[in-house]
């Protein structure tokens, strides 16, 4: 899959990063985001959730809406 347009780890430059999808899972997600990388972050989102994920650092960053 590829990396997220115009979005880059604040901790180590890379571009290989996903998003973190909260909420129940479907059969389809990835049909909900397609050529995406996408994480499954669980059912429940808090005010210190995070948006994204480097796959280079394991770094997380952001806030999930």
């Amino acid at each position: 899959m590829k990396p997220q347009k115009d979005h880059y780890c604040p901790g180590c430059g890379s571009a290989e990063i996903a998003e973190i999808v909260y909420g129940l899972v479907t059969p389809d997600i990835e049909a909900e985001y397609p050529g995406r990388q996408i994480i499954l972050g669980g059912c429940v989102v808090e005010a210190t959730s995070p948006r994204w994920r480097c796959l280079e650092c394991e770094n997380t960053w952001g806030r999930a809406s």
